[in-house]
């Protein structure tokens, strides 16, 4: 009671709207079930005058359904978007959850609601309404229909909703709900029913049209309403349609209400969508009659040259249409409106209809209209004077409306305005190249007969012009020269190298086939290759070498060309005449360009493989024997002094080499014995050779003899730094060359292990050791690439080593070094490797450490659990760590972890998690 008496006497001021909370729903509708009280949610009121009269005999025993439904339905009629959308959203809901008759019930008042909820200014809203309706069809099933003729009409207007989803949404609600051939049903029964409501709209009759929410105004919400319309009436404008509908869309026209939606006040997608409208009615029987009486023709050409592209193309597709059908004069007159207005257009309309056929139909409409009109001799011979008048005056703005108006060919009837073009100053080499490619020789000799176009080319050609369109000027001089019986030499001087250059490649463009000799001689051809060998101009070179069969002295005046220049001629241009004449040309010839090409990657510094490849390519597919190329190789391989360490010519020959066919393999065949011989000569002091030559061949006794051999012979002399890394001098750089083949070498041995004897194994072991240490030493510091090489060749000693050890733990001989290896060789590489690898997390990676990295995670492979827990390692700690009771040595090992685990290198996280799964 106390309660109740507070409620009764709280004060206006505390009820006020703004102190209000929003309320629960679910306990809304609990107190609403449980008052006892009947609320009709929906009244017929609500929706006046539209839905007054919507449900026909309505029993009082409707309003009896579900609260929570209720509180959502009466959300549904709230002016706040969010509060509608909200009460949309529960009741889709609710609909799955709540009892059939519930359902039923309520989708009655729902039916009230619908049509004013399609037209919602919020797409969210429409969109959502359709998701309910669904839910309340799929639920009631044969139950709904006798409601479905009131709210179908409104979800297939909504299928040319502004907003995808909204279309979306309907779409696939139809489509779920009438499946297969019940969709093309619905989509008939409905024709009529969506007609009457998209023609109310568009007339401004519809009551929904006053019954806006939101920020949109209601002429924001007719023209959006109009245009679903106008887009639904264009669907279904077909002859099959009834006539009925045929009768009501042709009663719209011929009504002032149309003048509204295609007026220059309107907006343009509504404007543009009309036009498309009216040009499909007049596709329909007596659709002319209905259209010709309605404002759009006089509007379509008021709207041809709109700024909006979407309008001025719908105008011009309609203008079209009338010109077409002849029916343009029944309504227009021709000299105030039509001539006047498409002599305008044509000369002014651009490509902004992104439509060049149109573009091309609206530049001949002038003369379309000429064709029609034979009554009016005067006003065509305006008219076309008119257009040629506007299309000269506004070079160069209309160059592209004449070349859509001589697309297909230039008719004899526009000889004189072709002869002006001709002369007009603002006319561009492109274009009157075009005109005169579209123009007959009957055409041109008449022209010519009148201003010499010879002459006329000449003056135009400007070479500070597009390069190609200056060409296709000189191509035309050339042809009309000996069309017209005249001397080129007249007209062009081809007195310097870039002249001849240009001359040659505009000959080579003419599809006729002249003779070379009447119009080139060979000192331009040799001018012309002067300049391409001069500039290393590949692209006009290899336009030269195309054309270049057309004239016989091609070959001698190559020949000259090489002589003159002292064969210093770019690889690309001489393997570019193997390529296009290299079967055509004499062998002499092609040997000496083989020669020249081949000898020119020794004479280049590190040449690409990829270059290698494409030129031996070339050589191939030109014909060239391989043979001679091998020779080339060979030769330069007996000159090089291997006493120099400048091996350039030995990694080129070995490049060309593999690029050449399999089937050349034969002429570089060299057995063991001349090998031997042609090292026989070096300083047995420059055991390097010996190394790499014994680590190319791989096998197994030169390995094995040279190894017992160096460390009988050269360990002494080379005691001082043998295994130690040095940084600061040359010589210092030449012995870490020499250390980081011999570790090389020795990982090369390390596989026939078990046939060393006791020597040979603590020699590599003694190596690996003295290597690891001295690299130690440097780690962190140093980052020169022989740094990163020598600590990468010793890390991968290691690996071997290990990997062999492992591979030999049943063979009872080699348990002595084993034991030694465990014992004294492998604890003092296991520690220094594992506080490396642990010490990434701070050591900068550069472009040359990668291959190191890689090396180094391997060898995580093959450090022991048991040297993990007892590796003297630099001390690290961590306080939560430490209150977890982690040891200091556990913790040294855990924390550097904790970062390579999360390290961008896959083998570095492998390999950190190894180590801490052990």
């Amino acid at each position: 009671m106390r309660d109740g008496a507070f409620e009764r006497t709280m004060s206006k001021q505390q009820r006020r709207k703004g102190n209000t909370q929003t309320a629960s729903s679910a306990h809304a509708a609990e107190l609403l079930a449980n008052s006892g009280h009947t609320v009709q949610i929906v009244t017929f009121g609500d929706c006046e005058p539209f839905a007054a009269t919507s449900l026909e005999n309505h029993d009082p025993d409707d309003d009896l359904f579900d609260a929570e439904i209720q509180i959502a339905l009466k959300k549904i009629i709230k002016k706040d978007s969010q509060t509608r959308e909200k009460g949309l959203k529960e009741l889709r809901q609710l609909i799955d959850k709540v009892s059939i008759d519930d359902v039923r019930k309520s989708f009655k008042h729902f039916v009230i609601l619908f049509p004013k909820l399609s037209v919602d200014a919020t797409a969210t809203i429409r969109s959502n309404a359709i998701r309910v309706l669904g839910g309340y069809i799929k639920k009631l099933q044969k139950n709904s229909e006798p409601y479905l003729k009131k709210i179908l009409p409104y979800v297939i207007l909504l299928m040319q909703d502004s907003y995808s989803q909204v279309v979306n949404e309907s779409k696939s609600m139809l489509a779920d709900c009438f499946p297969n051939e019940k969709y093309d049903t619905v989509m008939e029964i409905f024709k009529e029913p969506v007609c009457e409501i998209a023609l109310k709209f568009m007339s401004d009759k519809h009551q929904l049209l006053r019954k806006g929410e939101g920020e949109e105004t209601e002429e924001q919400r007719f023209m959006r309403l109009a245009l679903q319309s106008i887009q639904y009436l264009h669907s279904i404008c077909t002859e099959s349609m009834s006539d009925e509908l045929r009768k009501q869309i042709f009663q719209f026209f011929s009504g002032p209400y149309h003048r509204r939606l295609i007026s220059p006040s309107s907006q343009m997608p509504v404007v543009s969508s009309m036009l498309n409208l009216a040009s499909r009615i007049t596709t329909l029987t007596d659709g002319w009659e209905a259209v010709l009486k309605s404002y759009v023709p006089t509007a379509s050409f008021t709207h041809l040259d709109n700024a909006d592209r979407s309008v001025s193309r719908a105008a011009a597709l309609f203008v079209h249409q009338m010109v077409k059908a002849k029916v343009l004069f029944n309504v227009l007159d021709i000299d105030e409106t039509v001539a006047r207005r498409m002599v305008w257009i044509a000369a002014k309309c651009s490509l902004k209809w992104n439509d060049r056929s149109l573009v091309r139909k609206m530049v001949h409409l002038p003369e379309r209209i000429v064709n029609i009109c034979h009554d009016y001799p005067e006003i065509v011979f305006r008219l076309r004077c008119q257009l040629q008048e506007h299309l000269l005056n506004e070079l160069p703005s209309t160059e592209p409306l004449i070349e859509e108006l001589f697309y297909d060919r230039v008719e004899p009837i526009w000889s004189n305005f072709i002869e002006q073009l001709f002369n007009h100053t603002c006319a561009s080499q492109k274009l009157i190249a075009y005109v005169i490619e579209k123009c007959s020789d009957d055409i041109l000799k008449d022209i010519n007969s009148r201003i010499g176009l010879c002459q006329v080319i000449a003056n135009k050609i400007d070479w500070e012009d597009v390069e190609d369109n200056t060409l296709l000027m000189l191509k035309l001089l050339i042809k009309f020269t000996a069309m017209f019986d005249k001397q080129i030499s007249e007209f062009y001087k081809a007195d310097d190298e870039l002249a001849s250059i240009r001359f040659l490649i505009a000959f080579g463009l003419l599809n006729e086939k002249y003779s070379a000799a009447h119009f080139i001689d060979e000192l331009i051809l040799v001018k012309a290759m002067q300049f391409c060998i001069h500039q290393t101009d590949l692209k006009r070179w290899s336009i030269l070498m195309d054309i270049a069969m057309l004239f016989p002295y091609f070959e001698t005046a190559l020949q000259e060309v090489l002589v003159e220049n002292h064969c210093q001629i770019d690889q690309q241009l001489l393997a570019t005449v193997l390529s296009k004449r290299g079967r055509e040309i004499s062998e002499d010839l092609r040997s000496k360009l083989v020669d020249l090409i081949v000898g020119h990657f020794f004479e280049t510094e590190d040449p690409s493989s990829e270059i290698i490849d494409e030129i031996i390519k070339t050589l191939v597919l030109s014909g060239v024997d391989m043979k001679s190329v091998a020779e080339i190789v060979v030769n330069k391989l007996n000159a090089v002094d291997l006493l120099q360490l400048d091996y350039s010519v030995i990694e080129i020959a070995t490049a060309i080499a593999a690029s050449l066919p399999s089937s050349s393999a034969v002429y570089f065949v060299i057995n063991g014995t001349d090998l031997a011989e042609k090292f026989s000569f070096l300083d047995r002091k420059h055991w390097i050779s010996h190394f790499e030559m014994a680590s190319s061949l791989k096998e197994p006794g030169n390995l094995l003899q040279l190894l017992s051999q160096f460390v009988v012979e050269g360990r002494s002399t080379l005691e001082e730094y043998i295994f130690t890394y040095n940084s600061g001098t040359e010589e210092d750089e030449e012995r870490n060359i020499f250390n980081c083949a011999l570790l090389r070498f020795l990982t090369l041995c390390c596989p026939y292990l078990q046939q060393m004897d006791t020597a040979m194994r603590d020699f590599l072991c003694c190596a690996l050791v003295t290597s690891l240490e001295s690299a130690n030493t440097f780690w962190g510091q140093c980052k020169s690439r022989s740094y990163v090489l020598f600590s990468r060749l010793s890390v991968g000693l290691f690996n071997e080593c290990a990997q062999m050890i492992d591979n030999t733990r049943d063979n009872v001989e080699l348990a002595p070094f084993r034991q030694d290896w465990s014992d004294f060789f492998c604890p003092t590489a296991q520690n220094i490797l594992l506080t490396w690898f642990l010490g990434l997390t701070s050591y900068q990676e550069n472009s040359h450490s990668i291959a190191l990295q890689n090396t180094l995670c391997l060898s995580i492979n093959y450090i022991t659990e048991e040297f993990i827990q007892t590796a003297s390692l630099q001390p690290v700690f961590d306080v939560e760590l430490d209150l977890l009771n982690y040891d200091e040595h556990l913790q040294s090992v855990v924390i550097p972890l904790h970062s390579l685990i999360n390290s961008p290198f896959a083998d570095v996280q492998i390999a950190a998690l190894r180590i801490l799964k052990l």
